[in-house]
């Protein structure tokens, strides 16, 4: 090869360089987005997730308090009722 045709080819390769530059660019600009949204779905999924089992968590714990109240009643009449048979 000649310089002249070294130089060419430089100067053609440079040129499609800066041609495709902004394109790999934006490429990286949208993985980068996709990137940060993935995170921050992932963020909400797990805020909704602990929400959920905050909730489930009361319902739980409110269940339980009317269970244990509804049954203490009757529990209560019955254990008197049976040591009333009992003493006599």
């Amino acid at each position: 090869w000649t310089a002249q045709e070294d130089a060419e080819r430089t100067s053609s390769a440079a040129g499609k360089g800066r041609a495709i530059l902004p394109l790999v660019a934006e490429a990286v600009g949208a993985v980068l987005v996709n990137i940060l949204l993935a995170g921050r779905v992932h963020d909400l999924e797990t805020a909704l997730e602990n929400r959920s089992l905050q909730e489930m968590e009361l319902l739980k714990a409110e269940l339980l308090a009317t269970v244990s109240h509804e049954l203490r009643s009757p529990l209560a009449s019955i254990k008197g009722y049976a040591a009333t048979l009992l003493r006599h």
